[in-house]
């Protein structure tokens, strides 16, 4: 039978010894990660100022409707038209590029 504090010792060492060699058995995946989070930094920031642009019409149309109190086709169909353009901004531009960066990334951590 083996000496608990012994065992105990092993254990921990060979535990230390993982944490330590962690970061030295990754460094290529770490570099490949943070170079993809860069490359694709510019996409990503251009879909989400893109993104806000698209809100911005239908935030001010739709504060325009609540404030108006009642029925004004014109102004209602604006806001209709600036809602269906934000959400074809949404599915069209913003998803597949900000998807298209992450399965990038998702790909480095393999």
């Amino acid at each position: 039978m083996s000496n608990p504090i012994v065992h105990g010792l092993e254990v921990e060492g060979k535990n230390t010894l993982k944490v330590i060699e962690y970061p030295f058995t990754r460094t290529a995946q770490f570099v490949a990660v943070l170079g993809t989070a860069l490359k694709d930094e510019p996409e990503v920031k251009a879909a989400v100022v893109g993104l806000v642009k698209a809100a911005e019409a239908v935030i001010a149309d739709a504060g325009e409707d609540v404030a108006a109190k009642g029925i004004n086709i014109p102004e209602d169909l604006q806001t209709v038209a600036d809602v269906k353009a934000f959400f074809v901004y949404f599915t069209g531009s913003f998803l597949p590029a900000v998807e298209a960066a992450y399965k990038d990334i998702d790909a480095d951590t393999k």
